[in-house]
């Protein structure tokens, strides 16, 4: 959750040092105690994973912090938002909740008239689900995502005219 949320503010570089990697277990396998510290593992490479794929697959260079001039939390007290966008074009977004029970939130976009595709991405398991935002005439957009448990990520693309 921390490294969506520094990567996705803008943030560089997110390292994180993973100690399941020993002298004895050069594979990653090491398995931690009960109160050890450290953390790391196969699951938490994984979410890495996805959100390197998730990064690559947006022209974050070109892009800049949200602010809520453009997108804010419509509702959801309990959930953060960061995000980076190249306004008017795309936008790469991640909402957290405090409260791991499965909701969904709505959120409140400026998007400039047209249309767009939304991706979602489960931030755990990778899984896409697809949306389409069909001739909006410009002004505030309210989105409202599916249900997640924790966090979600969003990708928002201006489709081609």
């Amino acid at each position: 959750k921390e490294a969506w949320n520094f990567i996705l503010s803008g943030g560089a570089l997110f390292n994180h040092l993973d100690y399941s990697f020993t002298a004895d277990n050069e594979d990653g396998s090491f398995k931690f105690g009960k109160g050890q510290p450290g953390g790391g593992g196969k699951t938490i490479r994984n979410q890495f994973r996805i959100l390197a794929e998730f990064m690559k697959s947006i022209n974050f260079t070109g892009m800049k912090p949200v602010t809520r001039d453009i997108v804010k939390i419509d509702g959801n007290e309990d959930a953060s938002l960061y995000g980076l966008a190249e306004e008017g074009r795309s936008y790469a977004l991640c909402l957290s909740r405090k409260d791991a029970a499965p909701a969904a939130s709505v959120i409140g976009i400026l998007l400039p008239a047209g249309s767009f595709k939304i991706s979602y991405t489960d931030t755990k398991t990778g899984s896409e689900t697809l949306a389409n935002i069909d001739d909006h005439q410009g002004g505030w957009k309210q989105i409202k995502t599916p249900v997640y448990s924790e966090d979600i990520a969003l990708k928002i693309v201006r489709s081609p005219k």
